[in-house]
């Protein structure tokens, strides 16, 4: 795939979540503004890619923010700003990346197996990366959502709204 598909692809990966974002974000108080951040990565150069503004009651509350789409051992990443913190989410295609072991003899392949760096991942998409050092990946929903805005800001989510 070429530096064009690349950033295309991430881009429409950055509109889905995003979509999916405003529509998590509906009932809970929240606005959601569209913003551009420019971007430039070594291997893809310098290109456009849509971030958000996130307020509540005209108060910022986060912003997410794309952060590229070359990412070793991911696809994408995007960053949930807060006052308070900062929280990362990787793209992962489904099985994730993983550690493949070959064992050879004379150039013959004897014997290969493969463990994924994270468990969880079992469809394509937004994830976070809960436990690094047990593996643990989360796909990206409107609890976990929520729960990140709190995590980053002040924001309390409308529980009742869920």
């Amino acid at each position: 795939m070429d530096a064009g598909d690349r950033i295309r692809q991430y881009i429409e990966r950055l509109r889905n979540l995003y979509d999916d974002i405003r529509l998590w974000s509906r009932g809970q108080g929240l606005d959601i503004t569209r913003e551009e951040e420019r971007l430039l990565e070594q291997d893809l150069g310098t290109y456009s890619a849509p971030a958000l503004k996130i307020t509540c009651s005209g108060k910022f509350v986060a912003s997410v923010k794309p952060i590229g789409a070359n990412v070793i051992g991911a696809s994408g990443r995007v960053d949930i700003i807060g006052r308070l913190d900062k929280d990362s989410l990787v793209y992962l295609q489904t099985g994730g990346p993983g550690l493949t072991i070959k064992t050879s003899t004379d150039g013959e392949i004897i014997e290969q197996s493969s463990k994924p760096f994270f468990k969880g991942v079992t469809d394509d998409g937004w994830y976070r990366i809960e436990e690094k050092r047990l593996g643990r990946a989360r796909l990206l929903d409107q609890e976990l959502f929520l729960d990140l805005l709190t995590e980053v800001s002040d924001y309390v989510a409308d529980q009742s709204a869920k």
